[in-house]
């Protein structure tokens, strides 16, 4: 399973914001600090705010500030968020129509990958994305202090 580069920038966003608890950061400033062109963040923290994490500040001083904290959004969230449902239970034998999924009895690879993804998805669900930036607060305030 691979995460979408823009989930990986989904997730600093949501890192940046946090770090400035309630400060406005405008979306150039976010860019800037986490080294992604203007453009592709706002296509990113458009998904996030439709998703309802982020609230937009119009105006002169505009800019963006987290609607929900950090330690209620789940890396499952924001990967639905970006990429949809994770699909990865894969059969070889489904192009080949050897497969048995839709008949009473999945066939072996349906059941590992099948249980696979929801090992996956309750992990994803478990981790917040405070988790991270707890971590990452941490690294600075020991650099810094």
């Amino acid at each position: 399973m691979k995460f979408q580069v823009s989930t990986g920038y989904a997730v600093q966003i949501l890192c940046c914001l946090h770090k400035n608890k309630k400060e406005v950061k405008n979306a150039q400033a976010i860019a800037d600090e986490i080294k992604c062109s203007y453009s592709f963040i706002i296509k990113i923290m458009r998904q996030l705010r439709a998703r309802g994490f982020l609230t937009a500040v119009q105006g002169r001083h505009g800019g963006y500030t987290l609607r929900v904290p950090v330690s209620q959004i789940s890396f499952y969230d924001v990967f639905t968020c970006i990429e949809g449902k994770p699909k990865i239970n894969y059969c070889p034998g489904n192009k080949k129509k050897l497969c048995s999924k839709k008949k009473k009895e999945k066939c072996e690879f349906h059941k590992f990958f099948c249980h696979l993804q929801e090992n996956i998805i309750l992990q994803l669900k478990e981790m917040k994305i405070s988790d991270l930036a707890d971590k990452m607060g941490d690294k600075v305030r020991k650099e810094t202090g």
